[in-house]
């Protein structure tokens, strides 16, 4: 009878800390209610911040910057030079027009 006792103990010991997390879980959910000053309507508090809007070029319309790593550079250098030239050319162009810093 006391290894019946033993298991009966583990077994409530076991229940009860399964409990605990669905507990806390409970807790944290019923006070994310209650939490004060916080708009209901998230678009009318965004437009009450102020963003600067910056105007590009309309000549920066689909203009990208193409971006490389070292070790592409590194490869078109002893590859294809030409190509590293015009990649940097595109870059400084778009530079020199706003479209980028």
């Amino acid at each position: 009878m006391a290894s019946n006792t033993y298991y009966g103990d583990y077994a409530y010991k076991k229940a009860a800390f399964a409990l605990v997390p669905a507990v806390l879980l409970a807790a944290a959910l019923s006070a994310c209610g209650s939490v004060k000053n916080v708009p209901h309507n998230v678009s009318d508090w965004a437009g009450k911040v102020a963003r600067p809007e910056s105007k590009m070029p309309v000549s920066c319309a689909g203009w990208q910057k193409i971006e490389l790593k070292n070790h592409s550079r590194y490869m078109l250098m002893q590859k294809d030079q030409k190509l590293l030239l015009n990649i940097d050319a595109h870059n400084l162009r778009g530079r020199n027009q706003g479209c980028w810093n």
